[in-house]
Parts: C-alpha cells; sequence; structure tokens
C-alpha cells in the first residue's frame, strides 16, 4: 500500500467519524432549542396572563429587547 492510499483511507475514516459527531451535536442543540424556546413560551403566557390589561405589554417587550441590546457592541438598529 503506497503512501497516497494509505493518506486517502485515513482521511475518509477521520471524515466519517467527524460526520458522526457533528450530526449527534447538531440534533441536541435542536432539542436544547426546542426545549428551551416550549419553557419560554410556557412562563411569557403565564407572564401574560399575570399583567393586568391597562399596562401595554408592547412597552415592556421592547424596553427589555432595547436592554438587552444596549449591552451589545452593535448597536445599528437602535
Amino acid at each position: 500500500m503506497d503512501i497516497k492510499t494509505l493518506w486517502g483511507l485515513r482521511i475518509q475514516e477521520f471524515y466519517r467519524k467527524m460526520f458522526r459527531y457533528y450530526s449527534i451535536i447538531g440534533a441536541n442543540v435542536v432539542y436544547f432549542f426546542l426545549v428551551i424556546s416550549s419553557i419560554f413560551i410556557y412562563y411569557f403566557h403565564l407572564f401574560l396572563q399575570w399583567i393586568p390589561p391597562q399596562i401595554s405589554v408592547e412597552i415592556i417587550l421592547s424596553l427589555i429587547v432595547t436592554f438587552i441590546l444596549m449591552q451589545t457592541k452593535v448597536r445599528t438598529f437602535i
């Protein structure tokens, strides 16, 4: 077996292993975001029920988003 054939076999095996690892990591990230978003939606629904109807939710959310965006270095949309 020459060096080019050996290199080709090893690189194929490396990419095959890396694809398996990345597919496992990618699936876990998707599940993580699904769980986090479902928890956020549940508590946001409870928050909307807790707030009195006279208070505008849009103003509260815009203040929260503005505060979060002010902490970043990119302030293009503010």
